[in-house]
């Protein structure tokens, strides 16, 4: 990572959404997952959202190769996760990620999370990755300027959910 800091370009947007809908659903549906064993954090929504955007701009889905020179696009989606290691949420079929519903990216995001940070993770959960995200919210990060894993073109950051008083103007959000 320290590498990639040095070699890859970072730029930054710091944005902000509405998760309103996602709030709801998630406080609807994390006590049914719950009495099955399955915690539903917000990171099965934010891979579900980036698959839509890396569907939508394939070039944010693709590497740089070896030499440098050009850009690998991948057809097939494979989102790594910052645990306390990298490691990837879908390990099967090139499409599976687009057919994963919630519940199973929840499923297997609580395994990878588990067996990441019990030092369980084999050399294929830590590999391949097409894309990543990292979720400092859980460490209350309201900020935060994530490191590319290259050879990865880009990163998604998601930091801290907060509720409040907001209007809508445009497309933007803005305190009231």
């Amino acid at each position: 990572m320290v590498r990639a800091k040095h070699t890859a370009a970072h730029t930054h947007c710091f944005d902000e959404c509405d998760m309103g809908a996602i709030v709801r659903l998630r406080k609807e549906w994390a006590p049914k997952l719950e009495a099955q064993g399955i915690k539903l954090t917000f990171m099965p929504f934010f891979i579900k959202a980036a698959v839509f955007g890396l569907q939508e701009f394939p070039w944010m889905n693709g590497s740089v190769s070896p030499q440098g020179d050009a850009m690998i696009l991948k057809r097939y989606y494979n989102i790594g996760m910052a645990v306390a290691a990298t490691t990837k949420a879908d390990r099967a079929e090139p499409q599976g990620l687009r057919r994963k519903n919630l519940v199973q990216l929840a499923h297997e995001v609580n395994d990878l999370a588990a067996r990441a940070r019990n030092d369980r993770l084999g050399p294929d959960d830590i590999q391949g990755g097409t894309f990543s995200i990292t979720n400092a919210g859980v460490f209350g990060a309201i900020n935060s300027s994530p490191v590319i894993n290259v050879p990865e073109v880009g990163i998604l950051g998601c930091t801290r959910s907060s509720s409040g008083p907001w209007s809508r103007t445009g497309r933007s959000w803005w305190p009231t």
